[in-house]
């Protein structure tokens, strides 16, 4: 799947594929008070595999976050 494609389904819906103007250290701090977040643990995020295939409960290192913040927010 590339991200061509991963963009794809998100745009034929109306929904945002970019990050803009947003603060990645700003987003990795919100989810120190995201209401899914267990105990002092980090927010578990549902990933894909791929398009149609979720994986709910999983741990993003903060680093790992902010990476992807940056990457969306790019131009």
């Amino acid at each position: 799947v590339t991200g061509v494609q991963t963009c794809a389904l998100p745009i034929s819906r109306g929904l945002p594929t970019r990050l803009d103007g947003a603060d990645p250290d700003a987003v990795v701090a919100a989810t120190a008070a995201d209401k899914k977040r267990v105990d002092d643990g980090p927010v578990p995020f549902v990933l894909l595999d791929r398009p149609g295939q979720p994986r709910a409960g999983c741990r993003v290192k903060l680093d790992d976050l902010r990476a992807a913040v940056r990457e969306f927010a790019a131009p």
